[in-house]
Protein backbone atom coordinates (compact mmCIF):
# COMPACT_ATOMS: atom_id res chain seq x y z
CA UNK A 1 0.00 0.00 0.00
CA UNK A 2 2.87 2.69 0.73
CA UNK A 3 4.64 2.24 -2.61
CA UNK A 4 1.14 2.58 -3.96
CA UNK A 5 1.04 5.96 -2.14
CA UNK A 6 3.79 6.60 -3.18
CA UNK A 7 4.11 6.04 -6.92
CA UNK A 8 0.38 8.09 -7.01
CA UNK A 9 2.19 10.84 -5.31
CA UNK A 10 5.18 10.88 -7.99
CA UNK A 11 2.06 10.75 -10.62
CA UNK A 12 0.51 13.68 -9.26
CA UNK A 13 3.89 15.72 -9.33
CA UNK A 14 5.33 14.79 -12.64
CA UNK A 15 1.82 15.87 -14.20
CA UNK A 16 1.11 19.31 -12.57
CA UNK A 17 4.51 20.29 -13.51
CA UNK A 18 5.17 18.47 -16.63
CA UNK A 19 1.77 18.14 -18.15
CA UNK A 20 2.73 13.87 -18.88
CA UNK A 21 2.17 10.65 -16.62
CA UNK A 22 5.32 9.92 -14.81
CA UNK A 23 4.85 6.04 -15.99
CA UNK A 24 5.30 7.68 -19.80
CA UNK A 25 8.08 10.46 -18.49
CA UNK A 26 10.60 8.35 -17.09
CA UNK A 27 11.92 6.49 -20.14
CA UNK A 28 11.48 9.06 -22.93
CA UNK A 29 11.18 12.95 -21.21
CA UNK A 30 14.57 13.20 -19.17
CA UNK A 31 17.90 12.88 -19.83
CA UNK A 32 18.78 12.34 -16.39
CA UNK A 33 17.07 11.05 -13.39
CA UNK A 34 18.93 11.73 -9.91
CA UNK A 35 17.05 10.41 -6.76
CA UNK A 36 17.59 13.30 -4.22
CA UNK A 37 16.32 10.83 -1.68
CA UNK A 38 19.18 8.97 -1.79
CA UNK A 39 21.93 11.39 -3.41
CA UNK A 40 22.70 14.17 -1.52
CA UNK A 41 21.70 17.61 -3.31
CA UNK A 42 25.68 18.70 -3.66
CA UNK A 43 26.41 14.97 -5.26
CA UNK A 44 23.47 15.18 -7.82
CA UNK A 45 24.89 18.99 -8.49
CA UNK A 46 28.24 17.67 -9.32
CA UNK A 47 26.78 14.99 -11.41
CA UNK A 48 24.87 17.56 -13.09
CA UNK A 49 27.97 19.97 -14.08
CA UNK A 50 30.13 17.26 -14.65
CA UNK A 51 27.20 16.00 -17.91
CA UNK A 52 27.14 19.43 -18.95
CA UNK A 53 30.76 19.26 -19.06
CA UNK A 54 31.07 16.20 -20.91
CA UNK A 55 28.31 17.42 -23.63
CA UNK A 56 30.43 20.82 -23.90
CA UNK A 57 33.60 18.13 -24.41
CA UNK A 58 32.18 16.28 -27.08
CA UNK A 59 32.33 17.02 -30.93
CA UNK A 60 28.82 18.43 -32.45
CA UNK A 61 28.86 15.82 -35.34
CA UNK A 62 29.62 12.55 -32.72
CA UNK A 63 27.51 10.02 -33.55
CA UNK A 64 26.01 9.00 -29.83
CA UNK A 65 25.51 5.19 -29.59
CA UNK A 66 26.07 2.86 -26.80
CA UNK A 67 29.87 2.14 -27.83
CA UNK A 68 30.52 5.78 -27.36
CA UNK A 69 29.57 5.53 -23.79
CA UNK A 70 32.90 6.29 -21.10
CA UNK A 71 31.78 4.52 -17.90
CA UNK A 72 33.83 6.46 -14.48
CA UNK A 73 34.79 3.11 -12.91
CA UNK A 74 34.23 4.95 -9.64
CA UNK A 75 30.74 5.69 -10.07
CA UNK A 76 29.92 2.32 -12.22
CA UNK A 77 31.61 0.98 -8.73
CA UNK A 78 29.42 3.00 -6.58
CA UNK A 79 25.74 2.38 -8.49
CA UNK A 80 26.80 -1.23 -8.71
CA UNK A 81 27.46 -1.38 -5.20
CA UNK A 82 23.95 0.61 -4.05
CA UNK A 83 21.55 -0.95 -6.30
CA UNK A 84 23.56 -4.38 -5.40
CA UNK A 85 24.23 -5.02 -9.33
CA UNK A 86 27.56 -6.44 -10.40
CA UNK A 87 26.93 -7.65 -13.97
CA UNK A 88 28.62 -5.50 -16.33
CA UNK A 89 25.81 -4.41 -18.94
Amino acid sequence: MFLKQRDRKRDAFVESFYNIRWVDAAPKAFDLVINTGKVPPDMATAWVVEALRGLKKRKKDAELTTKTIEVDPELARTVSEVLGCYHTH
